[in-house]
């Protein structure tokens, strides 16, 4: 057995992250804390391979190991994440779209645009799919907020309400994204996240 197989972690939007208690963002995920029981290594539904299911973002801590052991034990697993080798940047046009499998990968944003006077504008769409499993049969299990539906939530609704109307055409151009590292492979593929 693998290290990760039988490992469970909570995931939290911004777990690891410490904003300010009196922002914005802090009340918003107090109001509707999005908290799940994850597997750390899940099996792809499609391809049955195996892939670290964590996220310096959203994982907290992994669950029957003392907080020090969660803190390494998760340090590394991102490290091994986020290798450059594992990883693919996308240089984006105008119009372009990028799509990538989440269920297999790991979304972070760059942290190197500071000195450009440009604002990151994301319009995402999540796919509703499966239920993570692990290796072992685990399931995830939400344990607190909302689920995610296919009602359109109440902060893009009063957005879309308070900006003007404008037609949508075609997008002016579409450029194909290559694969990101971990969608498909085997350990110790090159662009491979798995376990």
């Amino acid at each position: 057995m693998v290290l990760a197989d039988g490992l469970k972690a909570e995931h939290r939007f911004g777990a690891r992250a410490r904003y300010p208690a009196d922002s914005a963002l802090a009340k918003r995920l107090a109001a509707n804390p999005l908290v799940s029981i994850h597997p750390v290594v899940r099996v792809h539904p499609e391809t049955g391979e195996r892939a670290l299911f964590v996220n310096p973002g959203f994982t907290s801590h992994l669950l029957d190991v003392s907080p020090s052991q969660s803190d390494q034990l998760l340090d590394l697993f991102f490290e091994q994440v986020t290798k450059p080798a594992y990883t693919t940047r996308f240089r984006w046009h105008n119009g372009d779209i990028a799509f990538w499998d989440n269920r297999a990968t790991a979304h972070l944003a760059p942290q190197d645009l500071d000195h450009l006077d440009v604002a990151r504008v994301l319009y995402r769409t999540t796919i509703t799919g499966d239920v993570p499993v692990g290796p072992d049969g685990f399931r995830s299990q939400s344990v607190e907020g909302a689920f995610f539906g296919v009602a359109e939530p109440e902060a893009l609704k009063q957005y879309n309400a308070q900006k003007p109307a404008r037609e949508i055409g075609p997008p002016t151009s579409l450029r194909s994204c290559p694969p990101v590292g971990g969608a498909r492979g085997r350990p110790g593929d090159p662009g491979s996240a798995v376990a």
